[in-house]
């Protein structure tokens, strides 16, 4: 049996590197096998630029240099959720079953418990071998997330007009404000506030506090993400009468996939609900899109199952399910006594 070494993207040679990603090729293939394959460079700079607020640990098994098996380990060190650590097993479907992800275990449980967390979470997609792994241990699934896909030909260019045509019908004390990349200055602050607005978001049976990111926290998250060489674009309802940012939507693009954008948070105020906000704000970003990025073919986004308003809008806009995903958490004590036994 292979033992579990630690795996540091940041000292590992080129050749380590190549092997772990082509063992995350293979895990991506059962999941979406008429994608074409993430990119080395795209998933190497994922690896090497995170904020600061987050810790990344991560363990791999060895077949001389063939990459078996590997485990990440998350730990975020925010004001909220200090309880929290988010892992992420897998093993080669051809060395499954023969204990290598129990080994992996080992290293997630023991880094878990070194970072003062007592709570583990993870995701696995529906009928991956990942679920049984998942049971054994005890945890449990605790939110459903449906994985959909837009292709850009198939929407309704002419209902997005009309989406931001009608607009100013319910709308009309509010106007849109867009920036690419990094948040401008002045808004920065109102940014971070509205940024909270996702723990309005259905959470389910999960476990976990609301989310807050400071002013500070946010440029962090933005440095990381343009250090990977991501390009964004951040769009924002404002009231007119307050300056307030009540609602934003983003769109994110890898370089390393010019076909591919990725739809990140959408989210209104729920005091400034009921007034076409949150289509306007998906709406004006796909006007946007076709206009200035023609060479990206589909979105991708991931939802709650439980989020019906967003569902409603996605699926109105053309967007069909992809996948779908379950979340799981177990207290570590309990893992930790299902590991021994």
């Amino acid at each position: 049996m292979p033992t579990p070494v630690p795996f540091d993207p940041n000292k590992a040679s080129e050749a380590e590197l190549r092997a772990v990603h082509e063992l995350y090729l293979v895990t991506e293939t059962e999941q979406l096998p008429d994608d074409p394959p993430r990119p080395f460079e795209e998933r190497l700079g994922s690896w090497l630029h995170r904020p600061s607020f987050q810790e990344v640990r991560r363990w791999a098994m060895w077949d001389g240099d063939r990459a078996l098996g590997t485990a990440m380990l998350s730990l975020e060190y925010l004001e909220q959720n200090r309880d929290q650590a988010w892992f992420w097993i897998q093993v080669h479907r051809d060395h499954r079953r023969k204990g290598l992800g129990t080994h992996l275990l080992r290293g997630v449980l023991e880094g878990a418990k070194a970072g003062d967390r007592t709570m583990l979470g993870t995701w696995t997609w529906h009928g991956s071998d990942a679920e049984g792994f998942l049971d054994a241990l005890g945890a449990t699934k605790r939110q459903e997330e449906r994985i959909s896909r837009c292709w850009v030909k198939d929407v309704d260019l002419g209902l997005m007009e009309r989406w931001v045509a009608r607009a100013p019908e319910r709308a009309s004390g509010y106007e849109l404000v867009l920036w690419e990349g990094q948040c401008p200055e002045e808004l920065l602050e109102r940014y971070a506030d509205v940024r909270t607005v996702m723990n309005t978001a259905p959470r389910d049976d999960l476990e976990m506090e609301d989310w807050v990111m400071t002013p500070t926290e946010v440029r962090d998250w933005e440095e990381a993400n343009a250090k990977r060489g991501l390009t964004w674009w951040t769009m924002c309802a404002r009231h007119r009468s307050t300056g307030a940012l009540v609602g934003y939507t983003e769109l994110f693009f890898e370089p390393h996939r010019p076909y591919q954008a990725n739809q990140g948070d959408t989210g209104v105020d729920p005091t400034h609900r009921s007034r076409g906000l949150g289509r306007w704000l998906k709406a004006a970003m796909f006007l946007k899109l076709i206009a200035e990025r023609p060479e990206v073919d589909r979105i991708d986004t991931g939802n709650a199952e439980s989020n019906a308003p967003m569902l409603a809008i996605n699926v109105e806009m053309g967007f069909r399910p992809l996948l779908a995903e379950s979340v799981w958490q177990v207290p570590l004590e309990t893992a930790e006594a299902a590991f021994s036994s």
